[in-house]
This record gives C-alpha cells, structure tokens and sequence, in this order.
C-alpha cells in the first residue's frame, strides 16, 4: 500500500532501477534526435555489460523541507563487515536524538532481515541504470528540443516509479501484478544530449489530482532523476533525485521537497 512517510525515509530512499530499449516509433530513426536516442540507449547498455560485478562506496545526502524538515547523510561501503556497511553521518545524537535512534534501529532491522533471507543489500548496483527497456509503454515521442539536448515524452510501464513501501514486501508479491494505482497516473520525459548522446536525467510528474489510494489525494508530482558516469567511461548511475509532492492522506494536507544527491564514489 501506499506510504507517504516510506516513501520520505532517507534510508528507504527513491532508488529504482530503469530499462531502455528501442521504443521509438521509427524502425530506423532519421532525424538527429531519433539518432542519438539510439545511441543513447546503446551507452546505457554497453557501460552496465562491461562491469557486471562491479562494487562501489558512496555518500548519499537527503534534505526534506515540508512538516518534517530534515537532513540525513549516510555513507555506504561494500568493502566493510556487513554490520558496518552504512554509517549514518548525519543526523548526530546531539543533533537529533531521536531520529538517530530511529535511523540506526531500521538500519539493525534491514541488517536482520536480509541477513535472515541469505541474502545481500546491494545499494550500490541499485543505483546503476542497466537497461530502460521496461520503463516505457508504449512509443516514446520527440517532445522538444533545446540547444543541448532532446527531450522525448513517454508514458511509464506499471512498476516503473518505486513509491516506497517494504521492499520484501514488493518482492512477494505476484510478478504479473500490474496494478499500479501511482504510476498510471503519471508521464515521463528522457533527455538525451546531443554532444555526447548520453542519457543524462529522467522525470516523472502528474498533470492532473489523483488518487492512488482510498484515503490519499496528489494533487502534484514532480520527480527529477539526473543521471551521470558514476566515472569516466564507468556505468550511468542516479547522481541526484529531486522530489516535490503535495496533496491529502487521513484528511490531512502535506506538502515535501525532497532533493538528495549521491557522491563520492569510489570503486570497489
């Protein structure tokens, strides 16, 4: 089910995998931007086929302002003992007791319950965008053009935009379950610059108040994933995600922004 406060918790934050794959209209595109989606899509692939098993560290930053304004910053490594892979750099005891506490009791819990299951948190890899080919439905479309870069629309497969909620839980369910009562309400856009046709960031926004669940009303949607080489001629991974949501859930109107960036990576 749809949870606002899962989907605003630093440690379980928006990181979904994306797939692309030829899904434009023309068979064999002749225009400039139709070419240079194709090599985008090529990049995407061959930057994840060339480091199938590769590891990396990173810092990842999360600001929220909204009812709960709040900073979180926790550094991951693959490299350290299982137990010590997340260090929690803000918020400090001293800075915020109780959502340190918080935060380090779900780290303990997340630790158990894949510990439990055999098997590996791999934060890291979700961050690697491999393929794109299930993010679309249907055709993407040339939206419009600016001095460095194509944009193309599309509308999201169903599980295309991960709003939070229990991963294990997500895993058991069905996987040809398609109801997706968020992301069909959504569109999106791919921008693909022209220098260097490269994928370089992804969004997802709502046009129009939904609701996605019985007692939850969005009245706006907005998220922004840019996209870089985590290193030079490495694979792409989400360099940033910018999230701006308002509507009503119990009654109760809220409004968040949400910007966290992913740095300091270092191979592992």
């Amino acid at each position: 089910m749809f949870s606002i406060k899962a989907f605003f918790s630093a440690i379980s934050l928006i990181l979904f995998t994306a797939f692309l794959s030829p899904l434009y209209a023309e068979e064999a595109p002749a225009s400039a931007a139709f070419a240079a989606l194709e090599a985008a899509i090529a990049d995407v692939q061959a930057r994840a086929e060339k480091v199938p098993d590769v590891r990396f560290a990173f810092t990842t930053r999360a600001e929220t302002d909204g009812e709960e304004a709040s900073l979180v910053e926790y550094a991951f490594d693959p490299q350290e003992p299982i137990e010590s892979r997340f260090t929690i750099i803000h918020p400090t005891l001293q800075e915020d007791e109780k959502t340190r506490k918080k935060l380090d009791k779900e780290r303990k819990k997340s630790i158990k319950r894949f510990h439990k299951k055999g098997i590996e948190s791999k934060p890291d890899r979700e961050l690697i965008i491999d393929e794109i080919q299930s993010l679309f439905s249907g055709e993407a479309r040339l939206d419009r053009e600016t001095n460095d870069a194509f944009v193309f629309a599309f509308t999201p497969a169903p599980g295309a935009v991960n709003m939070g909620g229990d991963e294990d839980e997500d895993n058991d369910k069905a996987e040809d379950d398609k109801d997706d009562p968020f992301g069909e309400h959504l569109l999106g856009e791919l921008t693909v610059s022209k220098a260097d046709q490269r994928l370089t960031r992804m969004r997802f926004f709502s046009i129009e108040s939904f609701k996605p669940a019985a007692v939850v009303q969005i009245k706006n949607f907005n998220l922004i994933i840019n996209i870089a080489p985590v290193w030079v001629d490495g694979p792409l991974v989400s360099t940033s995600q910018e999230v701006h949501i308002s509507g009503s859930a119990m009654f109760k109107d809220f409004e968040e922004h949400t910007v966290s960036t992913n740095s300091a990576f270092i191979a592992r």
